[in-house]
């Protein structure tokens, strides 16, 4: 059965904005000591594509801006009864016995998170499993942010809530304590644990996010990375879990792309790290976070406007070097999935066998 791997982004920051204290080290440095995987963009960054908008923005994080309509609550609840028992009569292939394409639907709004699920879950559909990210609190980044997990779960079996493991806050623990970045991950597993998340249910944990550095190849930056995701999928080792990761970005209307390009493409020939982070990965997602004024040019055809959508939305499976030169393996899946991180919904499919389904 085929699937079809979907994600939307509600980041309703400018990625500008100043943030006071933000550090002075640019994304495309290198990583200053063996310790760090690399830093995020700074927040006046004009290319930047990046969620640490929302960091840079000042705006809290909250679970709901607004009320949810008891129309909404209702049906989502009337919705996750009905599931629930139908899993519990014929267990949880039932959900999807008549469906021809499965959806994976991934969902970031760090604003809105539970009202945003609840009015998916009210017309859910049962061919669809819904990933909700829950932000980390704010003041203690390496603590998943608790009395959530539970409220995503209770609007069915095919709700799932993601713990984010924020890089930042766990780069200052790991340089600060001088610890591995395998012990970070297990140790945020644990803590997943504390807050009430259950992979046993199906949670997850989402780490945010993936700095140039990575793409770059500087340093240890890599290494790093792959220890800190071992860390993240293993846990204690009774429930390996994989997980989301999130990839910084370029913006739309970025003009000097060489750098990037080169940098991407080296990346993706890094046969032993991608061969490696298979095992720990379920889901890679790329910022693109498109730009009007790139893509609605005046006076043209809806075709070519829905191809400069489509041209920068997929730029990290077209920017891979050419099959004379690329490695054999890089022109094949890595068996990761990929997705586009949009502030619209956007989908690629999620077959592990596909030679076009190439990892960000």
């Amino acid at each position: 059965m085929r699937r079809i791997v979907i994600t939307t982004g509600a980041v309703v920051v400018v990625l500008a904005t100043a943030l006071v204290g933000a550090t002075p080290i640019l994304a495309d440095d290198p990583p200053a000591t063996d310790l760090v995987i690399g830093y995020p963009p700074p927040c006046d960054d004009p290319d930047a594509v990046s969620n640490v908008g929302v960091e840079c923005s000042g705006v809290e994080a909250v679970d709901s801006i607004g009320p949810i309509s008891p129309e909404i609550q209702t049906s989502a609840a009337a919705t996750a009864r009905a599931d629930t028992a139908l899993v519990a009569a014929e267990g949880p292939e039932a959900l999807r016995k008549n469906c021809h394409l499965h959806s994976e639907v991934v969902l970031y709004s760090p604003l809105d998170w539970n009202r945003l699920a609840s009015t998916l879950a009210a017309e859910a559909s049962h061919c669809a499993d819904y990933y909700v990210m829950v932000p980390a609190p704010e003041g203690n980044k390496t603590t998943p942010r608790a009395d959530q997990a539970w409220r995503i779960r209770a609007l069915g079996p095919r709700f799932h809530a993601m713990a984010e493991a924020h890089l930042g806050g766990w780069q200052t623990w790991v340089t600060t304590n001088n610890k591995t970045w395998r012990e970070a991950g297990r140790l945020f597993r644990q803590r997943m644990t504390t807050a009430s998340y259950d992979v046993a249910l199906g949670d997850i944990w989402a780490m945010n996010e993936v700095p140039a550095s990575v793409r770059q190849g500087a340093g240890q930056a890599r290494r790093n990375l792959l220890d800190f995701l071992a860390g993240l999928y293993e846990g204690d080792g009774s429930a390996p879990t994989q997980g989301l990761v999130f990839i910084a970005g370029f913006g739309q209307r970025t003009q000097n792309l060489s750098t990037y390009l080169a940098n991407m493409r080296g990346w993706l020939s890094d046969d032993a790290f991608w061969a490696e982070a298979d095992g720990y990965v379920r889901f890679w997602g790329q910022e693109v976070y498109g730009d009007v004024r790139a893509w609605a040019v005046p006076e043209t055809p809806r075709m070519t406007r829905a191809q400069h959508v489509i041209d920068y939305v997929m730029h990290p499976i077209s920017s891979r070097a050419p099959a004379a030169t690329a490695p054999p393996s890089r022109n094949r899946s890595s068996g990761v999935r990929t997705l586009p991180l949009r502030t619209r919904r956007g989908a690629t499919r999620r077959r592990s066998d596909s030679p076009t389904s190439t990892t960000s």
